[in-house]
């Protein structure tokens, strides 16, 4: 696993956020662009996969963006891919509840929430020890799998696609 610098990451966050996110609707403006000051720093309050880009701007070969996808389908596509980017939604530590985590969950979270970390070849099973609300992505921003801390039936959790994956 590499983890990118301050600086780079924050750039990927925001080519992330340029290409999938609609910055010009209320949720957006409220939770994310806002942002609000806590103990450990300076968080915003939303999720991003909240404010996906909808279907007028964006397609996907899987679907009509957003899409919601299983899991499961998400790791079929993804084994052995090279250089998956993970990213995390920027929130304080005061925003960690309890029992939401295993407690490798919030570890991983807690040492990387401000950075992306790249995968150099994406394991035959998403990894334990990633937190729920994650982004997965490469460099070409070409397309985004989001896993939530929602269920989506009875043994996956929501999960979307958006863009065009090959």
């Amino acid at each position: 696993m590499i983890v990118f610098g301050q600086e780079y990451s924050d750039y990927l966050r925001q080519m992330y956020i340029d290409r999938f996110v609609d910055k010009e609707c209320d949720y957006y403006k409220q939770y994310i662009e806002k942002l609000k000051s806590c103990n450990d720093g300076i968080y915003y309050n939303g999720y991003l996969w909240d404010v996906l880009k909808q279907p007028d701007y964006l397609h996907c070969k899987l679907g009509t963006f957003p899409v919601p996808i299983p899991e499961r389908k998400i790791q079929r596509i993804l084994w052995g891919k090279k250089n998956v980017y993970v990213m995390m939604d920027l929130h304080s530590s005061e925003e960690n509840p309890v029992g939401l985590w295993t407690q490798d969950q919030r570890d991983f979270r807690m040492k990387y929430r401000k950075r992306v970390v790249c995968i150099e070849e994406w394991p035959n099973e998403i990894e334990k020890s990633f937190p729920k609300d994650i982004y997965l992505f490469d460099d070409s921003l070409k397309w985004s799998f989001v896993l939530t801390h929602e269920w989506y039936g009875e043994d996956s959790r929501l999960c979307y696609v958006a863009g065009e994956f090959e």
